[in-house]
This record gives C-alpha cells, structure tokens and sequence, in this order.
C-alpha cells in the first residue's frame, strides 16, 4: 500500500500523469450529471452582478435577546433582474471559540422587483459548552452567485 501510494506521488512529482484542466473536469461533472438525471443542465451564461440588486437589508425582530428566545431574521433583497440559483447565507452569533453558532443557508431563486426572506434561530443558553456569552454579537446576511459575493448587511444584537 505504501508503494502505491509513494509511486503515485512521484509520478505527479515527475509529470508522468497528465492531469485534466479545470474546464474538462468541470464539462465531465456536467457530463456525468446529465447522464443520471436525463435533464438538460443550464449554466447562466449572465451571471449577476452587483449591480443588478439594488437594495439588500437584514433586520431581526427585536434587538435584545435571551438564551432560548427565536430570533426572526428578515432579508429584503430588491433586484433588477431576475436571478437563479442564488444563495443566502445567514450568520452570526459567534462563541468563544470563534464559530459562528448561526449559520444558515439557503438557494433562492430572486424574482425582479422586491424579495423576502426569513430566517429563525433559537438562541441557545449561554454557557461554557456552547461557548455562548452574554453582551453585543452580530448577525450578517450575504447574497452570493456562485462564487461572487452580491450583497452583505449586518445587524447588531444583544444576548443577555
């Protein structure tokens, strides 16, 4: 087993394996999807751009919160255009050991004009094994379309 794997390594040391282009892995994998879901893959030949959202805001229900209360995340998202297969990333409530104990994520398909979303989160106890203290902590929203961030709000809370 050491042999195989030490081989391996000095063939990719020496150039003896010819590696594929991130373009011919990328039209395998969408080759390979096809192939089992027998569905024609899109791929958005016009990505969006910050531009095309033209408003992008976070707000939570309350400001102050207690261990075991919900938190309701709202996400207003105005945008120019259409928008497919975006993603919403909600985030926040770091412990101690710098983990965000919020992290939720969603794809969202953005129609053009105004868009709403919503997000809750029970704010767990505070404590050492959580890692929760009380005081100020922040939640952020961010819009992303594949890899490209579009938009990022944030909003300040207290965990009491």
């Amino acid at each position: 087993m050491r042999f195989a794997i030490f081989a391996i390594m000095l063939m990719l040391v020496f150039g003896c394996i010819d590696l594929p282009s991130k373009e011919e892995i990328r039209q395998d994998i969408l080759n390979n999807m096809s192939n089992q879901t027998n569905e024609t893959i899109v791929i958005d030949e016009n990505p969006a751009s910050v531009e095309d959202i033209l408003n992008f805001s976070l707000k939570t229900n309350t400001y102050e919160y207690k261990s075991g209360e919900n938190m309701i995340c709202t996400v207003e998202i105005t945008s120019d255009r259409p928008v497919q297969n975006a993603w919403l990333r909600v985030q926040g409530i770091k412990n101690t050991h710098g983990s965000y104990l919020m992290n939720k994520n969603q794809y969202v398909d953005l129609k053009e004009g105004e868009n709403i979303f919503t997000v809750s989160y029970k704010i767990p106890q505070c404590s050492s094994c959580t890692g929760l203290r009380r005081g100020n902590n922040f939640v952020e929203a961010g819009l992303y379309h594949g890899e490209k961030l579009l938009a990022l709000d944030t909003e300040a809370v207290l965990v009491k």
